[in-house]
């Protein structure tokens, strides 16, 4: 069982793992290497749907938006309610909501959208 890909949609499989190469024994864990990795799935790729160029550009994409996620952060979470973490990262993907954003969740809130939209320009 391959443990790095802990997200799949219909089309492809995505994960990450990070690895500390700060030395423990010197309390160093700011030091690490991020490996983001995707694939398509086998029917895709038995099926010829995608050429390679396209093939490169959707996994690639995928990488991209897996960089952009900021990592569920418990602390954060437990520290700021709802409207703080609404200011700070109203349009940025979190990980603990499986890559979608708080303005997913607000999207029933005109309010909410426009006041971020104000904030941002």
């Amino acid at each position: 069982m391959n443990n790095l890909y802990m997200y799949s949609s219909h089309v492809v499989l995505t994960g990450n793992k990070k690895f500390y190469i700060g030395d423990p024994a010197d309390g160093d864990q700011d030091k690490y290497v991020m490996v983001i990795s995707a694939a398509l799935r086998l029917k895709f790729i038995e099926k010829q749907i995608f050429d390679d160029s396209e093939a490169y550009k959707v996994l690639r994409r995928v990488q991209l938006i897996c960089l952009g996620m900021r990592k569920p952060d418990l602390e954060y979470l437990v520290l700021y309610d709802f409207d703080e973490i609404k200011k700070r990262n109203f349009f940025r993907c979190q990980e603990h909501l499986f890559g979608k954003t708080v303005m997913d969740i607000c999207l029933s809130d005109p309010e909410s959208v426009k006041d971020a939209l104000l904030t941002y320009e």
